[in-house]
């Protein structure tokens, strides 16, 4: 669970320090997709660290971020077999 704080700790430190011209296009890109997929949140995620770069504009909360992190790990551990 520690592993999920700093994931989510350096994704917060992340977005913070992307340029201030790049996170609002990123955001309404990832708006647009939440809307036409009806998703209720959207992350863009590095799969190697599982640190989000981006979110859409609602609140980050912690146990749909956890869950990603798993997903993006259990997804990539399948990776080896897709090569």
């Amino acid at each position: 669970m520690e592993h999920h704080l700093l994931q989510e700790a350096f994704s917060r430190v992340l977005t913070r320090l992307l340029a201030p011209a790049c996170l609002p296009f990123l955001e309404e890109l990832l708006n647009a997709f939440c809307g036409s997929s009806h998703a209720s949140k959207v992350f863009l995620f590095d799969t190697r660290t599982k640190v989000y770069v981006a979110t859409d504009g609602s609140p980050v909360d912690s146990t749909t971020h956890n869950l990603c992190c798993d997903y993006v790990h259990m997804l990539g551990s399948f990776g080896s077999l897709y090569k």
